[in-house]
């Protein structure tokens, strides 16, 4: 098995073996792609999770072993300079993955391509305890990240990738698409009265499932639609959305995923 490992801050994830076919999604820093064919200048791969999609090969390095990453980046977004600090060798997103070998005189990180970069942020060996107030913690921090549709970084993000990037700063693996991501908690179910901080709401049109939100409690959610920002299926919130909730299908507690 070859892996493709990610090696610029984020890639993103066609279609086709061709920029104008459509990007499906990203893959962020440090991550280890199963390669599945390839075509040209570009690779097929299989990401964390499941995923498929064609990426060019500028985007990273192909290896027969994946990154050996020992840290999380929970930083939004965090330059990584060369030794003398004067120039950027790559930029660190959220939920990146780093392999560190030293932390003294801040952090030295040993990119994919083996290129060393330096930083004084600080880096994580373990998630967040998954609690519902941790999810709404991390969801509140892309407010204001513009929607990009297939994005899932703080320069931008579409809703079920918002959905999926909170989840997994807390070592909760859900699916990438907002119908899957429905099918995967169909069994948790709840009244939209009944829903609480870190569940999710979501909304169909003709059938399909085409929107996610993160719950806020009483009715009231965070998604990623025209930019990152909270509103409310509460006919009396300030920033009550009538359309989305003509939209409403269903929501779910995510308890089963959390600590409390």
């Amino acid at each position: 098995m070859s892996f493709f490992i990610i090696n610029s801050s984020s890639a993103d994830v066609c279609r086709e073996p061709d920029f104008n076919s459509g990007v499906v999604t990203q893959a962020l820093l440090g991550e280890s792609c199963k390669i599945l064919d390839h075509n040209e200048n570009w690779s097929f791969i299989q990401q964390w999770d499941n995923y498929k999609g064609w990426v060019h090969n500028f985007f990273g390095v192909r290896s027969e072993t994946p990154y050996n990453y020992t840290h999380f980046s929970y930083s939004l977004s965090t330059p990584l300079f060369n030794k003398s600090r004067s120039e950027i060798v790559r930029y660190i997103y959220f939920n990146s993955l780093l392999k560190i070998d030293s932390d003294k005189n801040g952090y030295k990180v040993i990119l994919p391509d083996g290129i060393i970069g330096w930083t004084d942020d600080r880096f994580h060996t373990k998630h967040p305890t998954p609690t519902r107030d941790n999810i709404l913690k991390t969801a509140e921090r892309f407010l204001g990240t513009p929607y990009r549709w297939g994005g899932k970084t703080p320069s931008g993000m579409d809703c079920s990738g918002l959905v999926q990037t909170v989840f997994k700063s807390a070592g909760v693996n859900l699916p990438r698409d907002a119908h899957q991501q429905k099918e995967f908690l169909k069994n948790a179910q709840v009244d939209l009265e009944e829903s609480e901080t870190g569940d999710l709401l979501f909304f169909s049109e003709n059938g399909s499932v085409t929107h996610v939100a993160i719950c806020t409690g009483k009715m009231g959610f965070i998604n990623a639609r025209g930019w990152v920002r909270k509103e409310s299926l509460d006919e009396n919130a300030y920033n009550f959305n009538k359309k989305l909730k003509s939209l409403f299908c269903s929501a779910v507690n995510v308890l089963n995923l959390l600590t409390a």
